[in-house]
C-alpha cells in the first residue's frame, strides 16, 4: 500500500475485492464476499474485512489479511478472488458445445445437438435456458435443446448455474 494515497473517501467500489461495508452490511446487502465471512481461507487468513485495499491504507476493506495479489510470499488466491475468477470464466466461456457447423444458417425445425463441453464435468449444475430476442422462454427451461415452437426469431442458448 502506498501511504501517500491517504484514506479512501469515495463510495462503494465495483471491484470484487474492495468494500466500504462492514461485515454486517455485507450480510444485510448480500454483497461481495458475504458468503465467505468467517471461513478459513487457503491464504491462512479468515475471510472478513481488513482495512486497506485498492492502494488506500484506510477507509476501505479487503476480504483477507493476505493473498497472492497482496504479498509475493503468498501462493494462493483468497476465496472471494477465486469466486470472482470462476464467475468470470462462466461469463466468458460456454459450458455447451455442438457439432453443428457454425458457418451454416439453422433452418426452422432443425434440431441443434447440444452437449456439455469437454472439461465441464464436475462443475456446478447447469440449467438449460432458452432466450428469444433477449427474453427467456420459461416454459422451455430445462427442456431438450430444440428451439421453442412458433418462434420467428433465432433462439440463443444461455447456461446458468
Amino acid at each position: 500500500m502506498n501511504p501517500s494515497y491517504g484514506a479512501w473517501t469515495g463510495g462503494e467500489t465495483d471491484g470484487p475485492n474492495s468494500t466500504t461495508y462492514t461485515p454486517a452490511q455485507l450480510i444485510e446487502k448480500r454483497a461481495k464476499w458475504y458468503r465467505w465471512l468467517g471461513q478459513s481461507d487457503p491464504t491462512g487468513s479468515t475471510v472478513g474485512t481488513y482495512e486497506g485495499s485498492a492502494y488506500y491504507p484506510y477507509g476501505i476493506y479487503r476480504p483477507t489479511s493476505t493473498s497472492i495479489m497482496r504479498e509475493l510470499s503468498s501462493t494462493d488466491f483468497n476465496l472471494p478472488g477465486r469466486e470472482a475468477m470462476i464467475a468470470g470464466f462462466y461469463r466468458a466461456g460456454n459450458a455447451l458445445s455442438t457439432t453443428l457447423d457454425t458457418n451454416t444458417a439453422v433452418k426452422r425445425g432443425k434440431r441443434i445437438p447440444v452437449s456439455l463441453a469437454m472439461g465441464t464435468t464436475g462443475l456446478a449444475r447447469t440449467d438449460l435456458r432458452w432466450y428469444v430476442d433477449g427474453v427467456e422462454k420459461v416454459h422451455a427451461r430445462g427442456r431438450t435443446p430444440s428451439p421453442p415452437a412458433r418462434s420467428a426469431s433465432v433462439p440463443t442458448v444461455a447456461v446458468t448455474r
